[in-house]
């Protein structure tokens, strides 16, 4: 009896050791929220549109009159609604799994960049998708730049932030999502690339068709047939704010009832486990087992298996 308890004993220690996100036993369940993670953040068919402003403001709104009917499908919408849903409930979870606000630099950044996206993108859908439902205007390209560097050059700045901010949230992810595959490593100069020519090339499309904008909107009666096409009202402006405020803050309240709520664990008396097998993941600093730190408690964990076993 006192050998088949004694057994039982490391095999658990052993799983609450090593069966841990990002170790090398990653669970079934683990795996299937990273792969849910780097689906729904997966999203170029923007950049690849602003990439097109090289060539002329015509071939973006003709690329966009394109692959609209699509993206406003209703089976599209419901798509990308859960999975920008999706994205942000993730990144809650694995804020409030952790048993300390102390991390790594680079989960702390793509934490802060994935947080910062739901804010920067409110503005966004509110002048552009809900306000199409809603208000019936139209989305085209000569509209947005021309408010994004002319009327609202405030927005235009955050739409920039927006573009870095996301690409670069999408690169981390990719990168911790495919760094233990076996073929990453021969397709990582290839991604690479394209991880900097893609932003770069929608960046220069982006100023590119700008300019023209710009040169164009001297001519009023060009301004207000853009306007006219449309449909934006100067009378809007109050419901892009609300709106807008609605979105920001259905993100705020959420993560500021997690990160209470990781305060408050890291805090309690019941969180303050002994630093022994058991409690090694509550007790250790964020980013602070290497791999010979890991080898040599897989081997204590051995060698007290064979003591109980024994």
């Amino acid at each position: 009896m006192r050998r088949a308890v004694g057994c039982a004993m490391p095999a658990a220690i052993s799983k609450r050791l090593f069966d841990r996100p990002g170790w090398a036993a990653i669970s079934m369940h683990e795996a299937l929220i990273n792969r849910l993670r780097l689906t729904s953040g997966l999203v170029t068919v923007h950049l690849i549109n602003l990439s097109l402003g090289l060539v002329s403001i015509e071939a973006m709104d003709a690329l966009l009159a394109i692959v609209t009917p699509f993206w406003n499908s209703r089976p599209v919408t419901l798509a990308l609604a859960a999975s920008l849903v999706t994205h942000i409930a993730l990144a809650l979870r694995a804020l409030y799994r952790r048993r300390t606000l102390r991390m790594p630099a680079t989960e702390a950044v793509q934490l802060s960049l994935g947080f910062t996206i739901p804010f920067l993108l409110a503005l966004h859908l509110a002048k552009t998708r809900l306000a199409g439902e809603m208000l019936g205007t139209t989305a085209e390209y000569r509209w947005e730049l021309l408010n994004f560097l002319v009327l609202d050059k405030v927005a235009g700045i955050q739409q920039l932030i927006l573009l870095i901010v996301a690409w670069c949230h999408g690169c981390i992810g990719i990168n911790f999502n495919l760094r233990y595959r076996r073929t990453y490593a021969q397709w990582k100069p290839a991604l690479l690339l394209g991880a900097v020519l893609v932003p770069l090339l929608a960046l220069l499309g982006f100023f590119e068709a700008g300019r023209n904008i710009v040169a164009l909107a001297k001519d009023p009666a060009w301004f207000a047939m853009v306007r006219a096409a449309s449909g934006v009202q100067p009378g809007f402006t109050p419901w892009y704010a609300k709106v807008t405020g609605a979105l920001r803050w259905a993100v705020l309240l959420p993560l500021l009832g997690v990160i209470a709520l990781c305060w408050w664990r890291a805090g309690s008396p019941t969180s303050r486990m002994p630093r022994s097998a058991a409690g090694v993941d509550a007790a250790r600093p964020a980013g602070s087992w290497s791999a010979a730190t890991r080898n040599q408690s897989r081997r204590r964990a051995r060698r007290k298996s064979r003591c109980w076993s024994g």
